[in-house]
């Protein structure tokens, strides 16, 4: 079931993947055939930040500009996935026009219990940390250097990020990084 209080981002988002949270077992919960512990499930997607700004996200999907996915959601689920519930963990500036969705966000909980939500633009790689079970979030770490000031210019990339955590703390980050060619059909206005 969908987290009815996020549903304009059906219409219009990336999902990223989901993990299992091994350090939050849900109380007296089995999966009812294997009757094995259910533990919390995390999910990260790209959104729109709000209604409206999903419905112009929509309209100028059409025209292949700015999707407005702009906001980089974090789901819980403590159901075996039945209901979730979502967090925004990062959004854009209300003026920036930065695609949070190339290619999707992804989400790693390390052995302690804490959260990790990673994700591009196409030119800076970044990811926000929970300690408190998804409540807060940090600010944003960029990994790679990027292009100054984050603006657009032809011929580089960093797609596909993808994040392992292991100890407490510990994150490792891996990305595609292009070079040569157009890519500013990938980087919406800036």
């Amino acid at each position: 079931m969908i987290d009815a209080e996020h549903s304009y981002t059906l219409q219009n988002v990336k999902i990223g993947n989901v993990v299992t949270d091994l350090s939050r077992p849900a109380e007296g919960v089995t999966y009812p055939i294997s009757g094995e512990q259910v533990h919390t499930l995390w999910a990260t997607f790209a959104g729109s930040r709000d209604a409206a700004d999903a419905a112009a996200g929509a309209a100028n999907g059409a025209n292949g500009t700015y999707d407005h996915l702009n906001t980089i959601y974090v789901a819980r689920s403590d159901d075996g996935g039945l209901t979730w519930t979502d967090v925004a963990s990062y959004a854009t500036g209300l003026s920036e026009t930065r695609e949070l969705d190339l290619i999707f966000p992804v989400i790693a909980v390390d052995k302690k219990g804490n959260l990790y939500s990673a994700w591009t633009d196409g030119n800076l790689i970044q990811y926000v940390a929970s300690t408190d079970q998804g409540k807060t979030w940090s600010k944003p770490y960029t990994v790679n250097p990027g292009e100054v000031g984050a603006k657009a210019t032809g011929g580089t990339a960093d797609l596909f990020p993808w994040i392992a955590a292991g100890g407490n703390g510990r994150l490792d980050v891996v990305w595609y990084h292009g070079a040569g060619g157009d890519t500013t059909g990938y980087r919406n206005g800036r």
